[in-house]
């Protein structure tokens, strides 16, 4: 399987607030990390997701961990990346969706899923879910049916939980 490893660290935050905010910004400001994607707020059980890449930082996990030890967020470190997960802002509609897979088929399902229409990144996390997809959309109803009707057929998904955003929720950072 192609793909390459990169050190990203995914924060689903359940609460935003300006401690959390000020934490993240702090770390780039500090050159810690290589770089803080900014999404927008999301629907679904969580508030936000921020990705921090530390391409060049082998401790990144452990940063981010300690960095956010007081926050409520839930942590997933990149293991294996076939299509790095990037927020692609020029997309009204994204939808974040995380797998939690049958044990031993992650890299399966990671093939199965390279041909879903709107797929923009893969990646396979160490945390509390197997695999992290994103999809983006020009319009809702494309991304819902694509997420209503082709997700659905990949075997071997135990569980799939899906965040979405719109431009219209506003800048998380």
């Amino acid at each position: 399987m192609e793909g390459d490893n990169y050190n990203d660290t995914y924060l689903f935050y359940r609460v935003i607030d300006e401690k959390s905010v000020s934490t993240l910004v702090g770390l780039k400001q500090q050159a810690l990390v290589t770089s803080i994607t900014r999404f927008r707020l999301i629907t679904g059980s969580y508030a936000g997701l921020v990705v921090v890449k530390g391409d060049d930082v082998p401790n990144l996990p452990q940063l981010v961990a300690a960095a956010t030890a007081e926050s409520d967020v839930n942590r997933a470190v990149s293991l294996f990346l076939p299509k790095r997960v990037v927020h692609m802002p020029w997309f009204p509609f994204m939808a974040f969706v995380r797998l939690d897979v049958q044990p031993g088929s992650a890299e399966q399902v990671i093939e199965d899923v390279q041909e879903l229409s709107g797929l923009v990144g893969v990646a396979q996390v160490a945390g509390d879910y197997d695999i992290l997809l994103e999809f983006d959309a020009q319009g809702f109803d494309e991304l819902r049916n694509l997420l209503a009707a082709e997700l659905p057929a990949i075997t071997n998904v135990v569980r799939a939980a899906s965040s979405l955003t719109s431009a219209s929720l506003g800048q998380l950072l």
